[in-house]
């Protein structure tokens, strides 16, 4: 055989080698300027990627100075004593002494628990970890923070690691950056959201000088909108009003609370009612107005008569200014009427009423300073009658 007919042959078995000769193949052979063809490695097909969900992370027993593996029913559980530490999913828990259920995926711990997640901590007596669920139990002296927030009871139960969750026994809430506190019987916790959710008596204080307290049926703080809903026998209690009514939102941002559903907020001796009230404050301390819509009237005693009647106020929509903590002046608007129990020039006493579209009065040291009235003003005097007398009294 020539050394050409040789050199012909070695070709042709190295390509039946390979699955594609160079002749009678029907293939084109790529040029050295084209880009090799993708390779697949051997026993792999080409498919669409799986879209399996990824294996759950094992909990990594870090440390312990004593481990020890022990038959509980069948079960493998780890014992474990002294300087512990287990990680699983970003979360970090240290103790004294705890035991780990391999197959149900339980960690139990005692003394000195402290966990750790994403910014927040928490620390308790007893904590209780179910890694399949990615729920805590914490029991005995509970206390977490996180975010300029702080949260005491003597149980919690968080869903999502620390992120969401459940304070119950003496439940308090602080938020420090805005100077609120919650106490409750039980308090959802929902850092991802902002929101707080207080049941069985709660109490929400606003802690400025004088504080401002809110108690409800539910009370709920909505930390990123700086937002009070309250529900259900609201009663709000400052050092200048008292407020009661069926719901209320309190905008911390605004400083402004609305009263809705059968509001009254008492003022001294002055009581205001409409079927919304809006207390506009200034720097969260000093009240600046009241606004009152439909049905908005405002009481004060007539003492000068009787200390059983009292001077009214009333009409559709109402403005009451304060300077100081002062009243100073009122408008009225939308069939407007005054009725002032008075002493006549004889000391008879009787009933000024007047009636207009609108009123506006101005106070001076408490006292009517004027009283301008529009649109269709009618005014009268009536006498009052004298009470009756019992039978057999002497005298008036």
């Amino acid at each position: 055989m020539s050394r050409l007919s040789r050199i012909l042959a070695v070709l042709a078995c190295w390509g039946l080698a390979q699955g594609a000769g160079f002749f009678g193949t029907g293939q084109r052979v790529p040029s050295p300027d084209e880009a090799p063809p993708a390779l697949t490695p051997p026993g792999q097909r080409t498919a669409t990627p799986s879209l399996a969900a990824p294996t759950r992370q094992p909990v990594v027993l870090d440390r312990a100075d004593i481990m020890r593996t022990m038959d509980m029913g069948g079960r493998p559980v780890r014992e474990l004593q002294g300087n512990v530490r287990v990680l699983h999913q970003g979360r970090v828990f240290t103790f004294e002494l705890g035991r780990y259920d391999l197959e149900a995926g339980l960690l139990t711990c005692t003394g000195k628990v402290r966990v750790t997640e994403k910014g927040h901590v928490l620390t308790a007596d007893e904590v209780s970890y179910d890694e399949k669920r990615g729920t805590v139990s914490a029991r005995g002296h509970v206390h977490s923070s996180g975010d300029s927030l702080e949260a005491w009871a003597e149980r919690g139960n968080w869903l999502n690691g620390l992120q969401q969750g459940e304070l119950q026994v003496q439940a308090r809430l602080l938020d420090k950056a805005r100077r609120v506190e919650l106490k409750a019987g039980q308090v959802e916790v929902d850092h991802i959201k902002g929101v707080y959710t207080a049941t069985r008596a709660p109490l929400l204080t606003l802690m400025e000088k004088p504080p401002t307290t809110l108690q409800a049926k539910q009370i709920q703080w909505r930390r990123q909108d700086s937002l009070a809903v309250a529900l259900r026998e609201v009663r709000l209690n400052r050092e200048d009003i008292q407020a009661t009514c069926d719901s209320m939102v309190w905008h911390d941002n605004t400083e402004r609370m609305e009263f809705l559903k059968t509001p009254e907020i008492t003022r001294g001796r002055q009581v205001v009612r409409g079927d919304k009230v809006e207390a506009l404050l200034r720097h969260r301390r000093d009240l600046d107005s009241l606004w009152v819509q439909g049905a908005a009237l405002l009481e004060s005693p007539a003492d000068s008569v009787s200390l059983r009647l009292r001077d009214q106020l009333s009409g559709t929509w109402m403005e009451m200014d304060f300077e100081a903590g002062q009243l100073v002046s009122v408008y009225v608007q939308g069939q407007a009427r005054s009725v002032n129990f008075l002493k006549d020039e004889q000391g008879k006493p009787g009933m000024n009423v007047a009636d207009a579209a609108r009123m506006w009065i101005r106070l001076t040291d408490q006292k009517l300073d004027t009283v301008s009235m529009g649109g269709g003003m009618e005014a009268r005097w009536v006498p009052l009658a004298p009470p009756p007398q019992p039978a057999g009294a002497v005298g008036p």
